[in-house]
């Protein structure tokens, strides 16, 4: 049983199945919102924006 791709990859069928299973009021995926969960990753990356965010 193979896992169905979006554009997105990989990434976009996690988010996919995260909205699947826990609905869309427990995942964003707003540009705005995603900013505020951004992730510091110096030195290694500058700045990395996550793909989603899910409240428990």
């Amino acid at each position: 049983m193979g896992r169905t791709t979006t554009t997105g990859g990989c990434v976009g069928s996690l988010v996919e199945e995260l909205v699947g299973a826990l609905g869309a009021g427990k995942v964003s995926t707003e540009t705005a919102l995603l900013a505020r969960y951004a992730v510091d990753q110096a030195p290694v990356l500058d700045f990395q924006l996550p793909e989603a965010v899910v409240f428990a």
